[in-house]
């Protein structure tokens, strides 16, 4: 390689694929039910093994957002309804689509186990923990839901069936976790979470930044304001609610200093928190902006792959054919020998 390339080379390298770690091919074993084993994995995993894997993989994008949006709906005042005991209660449209949702999501989890052919390695991973939390609130709820109900409505249990209620209410909510579902067949996504997972040091410098910020102008406008008539700043954790706010320009109101100096360390904390957020995030923007491009050169070399694979199967295809068409025209034209033969001899 030339001198003039080398620098551009050594750059750009980590974008070229590995060749080290090549894809393995999933072993699942030689067993009578391997075959079927292995094409629900690549229906249910891969959905860029075939047009029915794409079917799935659009399907179960179109649950998480329908469900989603349902989820959201379903909390309208219009479509709250309560019960005789005053139990806000949904709709029963919405109880029937959850449960269909879930349903669904069940179903793929579970199929998706049975044909993995690592079990361990599926329970541990990252996203499949993310879909058995989108599943899970669901069965919680529904469970909470039938004690608070089965129970006894003694005055000793009233307190014990509100604490149910609550917690029910707050695991109907997390089912809103299952958008991250999407991460699965979306690259931005993907390219999103390997940003922040690559980008740590960068995170915690902002952190550790911010921090110091908070620390040095809240101590100020606590000492600043502390003394005054109807202060607000009563103790230093509001003084560090206040200073995280108008670091992060949020500025909500509800807190605010009233001497000279506490407002000069408001102006001061506002631009200083201005500078300190935005000085790390070229760095983290560039870092998400090489892991797309990488994940977008390894799918143009995936597809390139499949069709240049595809295009030798048909020539393949197409080779064969000629043989066999050959094969039976010498087959046709020695019987015709044959027979002009046995026509000569008589």
């Amino acid at each position: 390689m030339e001198p003039c390339c080398q620098h551009t080379y050594y750059r750009a390298r980590w974008l070229l694929p590995e060749t080290e770690k090549e894809e393995v091919e999933e072993d699942f074993g030689s067993g009578m039910c391997a075959p079927t084993q292995r094409h629900l994995w690549n229906l249910f995993e891969n959905p860029h093994h075939s047009l029915a894997a794409k079917v799935v993989a659009v399907v179960s994008c179109l649950f998480v957002v329908v469900s989603t949006l349902c989820l959201i709906i379903s909390t309208l005042p219009s479509f709250q309804q309560k019960d005789h005991a005053g139990i806000v209660q949904e709709e029963y449209f919405f109880e029937v689509a959850e449960a269909v949702f879930v349903g669904w999501f069940t179903f793929e989890y579970v199929i998706r186990f049975i044909a993995a052919p690592r079990k361990l390695r599926f329970v541990k991973g990252v996203m499949n923990v993310i879909d058995l939390l989108g599943i899970l609130p669901y069965f919680m709820s529904l469970s909470l839901s039938l004690i608070t109900t089965s129970g006894g409505m003694n005055n000793e249990q009233a307190k014990y069936q509100d604490e149910m209620r609550r917690i029910a209410q707050i695991f109907r909510i997390m089912r809103i976790l299952r958008i991250f579902k999407l991460a699965r067949h979306i690259t931005g996504l993907q390219t999103l979470g390997m940003t922040l997972r690559n980008s740590y040091k960068e995170l915690g410098l902002l952190m550790l930044v911010v921090i110091m910020g908070m620390l040095i102008f809240s101590g100020l406008a606590y000492v600043s304001e502390k003394d005054e008539d109807n202060t607000m700043f009563i103790s230093m954790p509001q003084a560090l609610y206040w200073a995280i706010i108008t670091m992060t320009s949020v500025g909500y109101g509800d807190i605010y200093p009233r001497t000279w100096f506490g407002k000069l360390v408001g102006s001061a904390c506002a631009i200083c928190g201005v500078l300190c957020i935005s000085l790390p995030i070229p760095i983290i923007v560039n870092n998400f902006n090489k892991f797309y491009e990488k994940a977008k050169i390894e799918e143009e070399i995936q597809l390139k792959k499949k069709k240049s694979s595809w295009e030798d199967t048909k020539r393949g295809a197409n080779f064969d054919e000629l043989l066999r068409m050959r094969k039976l025209s010498h087959i046709q034209a020695s019987k015709k020998m044959s027979q002009g033969s046995v026509s000569n001899i008589y």
